[in-house]
């Protein structure tokens, strides 16, 4: 998983598989925090080969401040299913614990880690 602070935006990187990556970046924890809340709700279809980027602003309760939603996805089909299924699992597993009030792109890859 990579992570990175984007001027003031966590931008999350993940791997329909996941990933194991060890950091002591606090950009990093933070990430791999709402990684593992959010990948077990989430169900690759099938076929997909493009990413999706999901957008969204978290509250201090680990609400949401700003409505998730698909800010960048590649064309067909496929691809279509596979950015609705990262919407629906961001939606499906919020709200999120141990983070901070931020705004969030959390960028969901097709391929493996």
């Amino acid at each position: 998983m990579k992570a990175a602070l984007a001027g003031s935006t966590l931008v999350i990187l993940c791997n329909a598989l996941g990933s194991a990556a060890g950091s002591d970046d606090p950009a990093v924890t933070e990430a791999r925090q709402l990684q593992q809340q959010v990948l077990p709700c989430f169900n690759a279809p099938p076929d997909a080969t493009g990413p999706a980027t999901i957008a969204f602003t978290l509250d201090a309760a680990g609400g949401f401040a700003v409505a998730p939603a698909v800010a960048e996805k590649s064309p067909g089909k496929a691809n279509e299913a596979f950015a609705a299924a990262a919407l629906r699992a961001v939606v499906r597993c919020g709200p999120f614990r141990g983070v901070k009030a931020q705004p969030v792109r959390m960028i969901f890859r097709p391929d493996a880690p």
